[in-house]
């Protein structure tokens, strides 16, 4: 667990000419005060780049990893478990929703030495990170056909 001072960060963000109310919202979402957790910031900071939970996640699959760049994009299963619980309180997901993609998951988990890669929670047979994200096909085709 690495804390790190909001000044050094919003110093860095400013460098990169970055929107200072982005950070703002960051740190309101993330209820940082003066100093936060790197990894949290990183987290919301990636979400707020990214459309989906799915997309957050791979984000910070791909920027974490130890893999080649190209590679499988690959995080020891229990760290990347804490970024999704995190970001899941944040978008209020149900822990029942949670458990059942991680029921799903564990086979993956077992047999690739407890690693995880966006592969395998962005697989279609994975249920959706965050449940709002699961498409109603039926509804979308009704949406779609012209009285």
């Amino acid at each position: 667990m690495k804390i790190v001072s909001l000044s050094v960060i919003e110093e860095k963000w400013k460098d990169l000419s970055l929107p200072v109310e982005r950070f703002q919202e960051i740190c309101r979402i993330g209820n940082f005060a003066n100093i936060c957790e790197w990894r949290w910031f990183l987290a919301l900071a990636a979400s707020d780049l990214c459309a989906t939970l799915s997309e957050t996640l791979k984000l910070i699959c791909e920027i974490l990893t130890a893999d080649p760049e190209g590679g499988a994009a690959r995080l020891p299963f229990e760290q990347w478990l804490e970024f999704y619980r995190y970001l899941a309180k944040i978008d209020d997901i149900p822990d029942e929703h949670i458990n059942k993609v991680l029921a799903h998951l564990s086979f993956d988990i077992a047999t690739q030495n407890g690693a995880i890669a966006p592969r395998n929670f962005m697989h279609k047979n994975c249920p959706k990170l965050n449940p709002s994200e699961e498409v109603n096909l039926h509804a979308f085709i009704e949406s779609t056909v012209e009285d």
